[in-house]
């Protein structure tokens, strides 16, 4: 009898070891999912044409001359972004060429992300040349920009997935620091390959810089500086000044990576006026440390906004944020604006001036 009744407990624990791991396997495979789809699996059949329509209203202007659809659109985005994890694009980053491809159909953020790089890549492919005196500027993502003039192409701080597609049309490669939101290693190689140059403070190749100087590529002239990234990340940060060449009307752009701002760094401007700022939202609104004291700026494009490798919080500022820090640095530089991911924008020497 008791043999029986400890048979009918043991067969009983068994059962529930066996709900228990059919449980735990329930859990895991939903939690790998919302990983790997963000906050929207929920309804992985989401309206597409919504987001489209979306995105397209941010494509249909630029941040020159936004309007009351082009705001609208950005704080949806936004929305798509608050609730889309760090650990989720890390998987993303990662996935392989089918698996990405769901995940652009599932989650609206990455829907915007993949139609910001097909709109860049087509619009840098079909701008086989640029006007004498011109300009043209892409913004891809966080603080990557590609910049054309009428005989040179190049990238700074480019961090994409599909980074590497750009190589055939870059001729250097800039990079601020080692943080894996400001650098692709898949460019990397693919330039190293080329045998084309990428500088950095980092790399170990004959393009690194470490401390202040000058230098020419391509027909640019360059300076740099080594600057803070924080008060406990010291000197690990490379600032660039580029005369663009002659054939722009020497237009100067300043790009400060993750620079910290501080009042008491070195920020040695060769340049000045600096006619495009390119500048990274910090907390405090330390900016004017620099802009519009030390560097006298005719614009400023505010970036590193919807940085989706950094963790939903203080960290990751969103549309609101941005355009309250446009607000604020307008109070120095009334030319400053927040691009949005697939950004296209015309300079002219004949005005100085966006067009």
């Amino acid at each position: 009898m008791i043999m029986k009744k400890h048979s009918v407990e043991f067969n009983l624990l068994i059962k529930m070891k066996k709900l228990l791991v059919i449980i735990i396997a329930g859990v895991v495979l939903s939690a790998c999912k919302s990983v790997s789809y963000g906050n929207h699996l929920e309804n992985p059949d989401i309206n597409t044409d919504k987001v489209d329509a979306v995105i397209k209203k941010v494509f249909a202007t630029t941040c020159f001359e936004g309007d009351e659809a082009r705001d609208d659109a950005q704080k949806i985005l936004s929305e798509y972004a608050g609730g889309y994890t760090d650990v989720a694009f890390k998987v993303y980053l990662s996935a392989s060429a089918t698996e990405a491809e769901k995940i652009e159909k599932q989650s609206p953020i990455i829907r915007y992300y993949k139609a910001a790089y097909n709109k860049v890549l087509n619009e840098l492919r079909n701008t086989t040349s640029v006007a004498e005196g011109s300009v043209v500027i892409w913004y891809l993502y966080n603080m990557g920009f590609i910049i054309k003039t009428p005989s040179v192409c190049f990238g700074i701080d480019i961090s994409h997935k599909y980074a590497s597609s750009f190589a055939d049309y870059l001729d250097f490669y800039l990079i601020t620091h080692n943080h894996s939101d400001h650098y692709s290693n898949l460019l990397i190689n693919v330039m190293n390959k080329d045998n084309k140059p990428v500088t950095s403070n980092y790399l170990n190749n004959s393009y690194r810089k470490t401390v202040p100087g000058e230098y020419i590529i391509k027909g640019c002239t360059i300076k740099t500086n080594i600057n803070d990234h924080s008060r406990s990340n010291l000197k690990s940060v490379v600032t660039y000044q580029i005369d663009c060449g002659n054939d722009t009307g020497n237009m100067i752009i300043m790009h400060t990576g993750d620079c910290g701002y501080y009042d008491d760094d070195d920020y040695d401007i060769g340049y000045n006026p600096i006619d495009l700022f390119i500048a990274r939202y910090v907390k405090n609104n330390i900016e004017l440390n620099v802009i519009g004291k030390r560097a006298n700026c005719n614009y400023v494009f505010l970036s590193h906004i919807l940085e989706l490798g950094h963790e939903i919080g203080p960290d990751r500022r969103d549309h609101l944020d941005g355009m309250d820090r446009v607000r604020h640095i307008r109070t120095s530089v009334p030319d400053t604006y927040m691009p949005m991911w697939g950004d296209k924008m015309i300079w002219k020497k004949s005005t100085r001036k966006f067009e």
